[in-house]
């Protein structure tokens, strides 16, 4: 992938005659085709996107530390305190709640001892997550987290672990995972479990076109074959993105077919037929998607 706008500008002079006897090309006759060209460029990269083979990857490791004290249940504060409780020092916390609470995290050695208060505003009323870490008390042998407050509310993926993090993981049953700044749309995701067992098929979900969960429970790497928004062409020494032979053999055709949209349609109506053609012929010569194939008869000793 290593043609530029010169190079494909080049070529479709040549389809439409436009090279003199010298080999070289008038700046006086082709000015108006030359200042086109990119933009046009730009259209035709986007409609051969598939054709030509343009695909980035993206790897996303996902290692969740399992906390000491967690669920992904739903429950429901009234007026009386809840509490859960697990042996262990905690060192920091993930809740998510939907209304006015306060919420402390506690470990004990002769009595209970507040390492953290949380104090949830009246203006929140969808679930909000919080997160931090705590400095424990010396010789704590277990820890809690207890939710309280005045008001009726809900809370829900609520975790204590016994570690420090620069950044208290999410913790919910389904984590987003951030796509690239130049993600289009998924071709295909492979997943790597820890113990090297290797699939296409991931514990994911997607919503919309970018958004990409992972399963909390998924332990693993996972990369992501996608089609990436292309790079804007603004000027023919630009290198394009799509490979070399879509570049040299189609897209000439559909160059030269919208130069001459208006000035000679006749021709630009030959040209677009035989960008047609050659984009179906590129397209029947791409490849399949992968698909796995099970050996169903390799354990029956045949």
């Amino acid at each position: 992938m290593s043609k530029t706008g010169t190079q494909i500008f080049s070529r479709t002079m040549d389809l439409i005659d436009e090279r003199l006897d010298s080999g070289s090309l008038s700046s006086d006759d082709t000015v108006s085709y030359s200042v086109k060209a990119p933009g046009l460029l730009n259209i035709l990269q986007n409609e051969l996107i598939k054709v030509g083979e343009v695909y980035s990857t993206y790897d996303i490791d996902n290692f969740p530390k399992y906390p000491m004290l967690g669920s992904f249940n739903y429950h429901e504060h009234d007026d009386t305190s809840i509490e859960h409780e697990v042996s262990g020092a905690v060192k920091s916390y993930y809740f998510e709640v939907n209304g006015p609470a306060t919420v402390y995290i506690e470990d004990y050695t002769t009595s209970w001892n507040t390492l953290a208060t949380v104090t949830v505003p009246v203006t929140v009323s969808n679930y909000t997550a919080y997160s931090g870490s705590v400095t424990g008390t010396a010789n704590a042998t277990k820890s809690r987290i207890r939710f309280s407050g005045s008001y009726y509310y809900n809370y829900t993926n609520f975790a204590l672990y016994s570690q420090n993090f620069y950044s208290v993981p999410v913790y919910r049953p389904w984590v987003e995972k951030e796509m690239p700044s130049d993600f289009k749309s998924v071709d295909q995701i492979v997943k790597e479990y820890e113990y090297q067992r290797y699939e296409r098929d991931g514990i994911f979900k997607w919503e919309g076109k970018n958004k990409l969960f992972v399963s909390h429970g998924f332990k693993g790497s996972i990369r992501i074959t996608y089609v990436p928004i292309l790079t804007e062409i603004t000027a023919l020494t630009d290198t394009l993105q799509l490979d070399d032979t879509t570049c040299e053999q189609v897209l000439p055709y559909g160059l030269a077919a919208l130069l001459l949209v208006h000035e000679n349609p006749d021709i630009a109506n030959y040209m677009s037929q035989r960008f047609d053609e050659l984009k179906f012929i590129a397209q029947k010569k791409s490849p399949s998607a992968f698909h796995e194939i099970e050996d169903v008869y390799s354990s029956r000793g045949i």
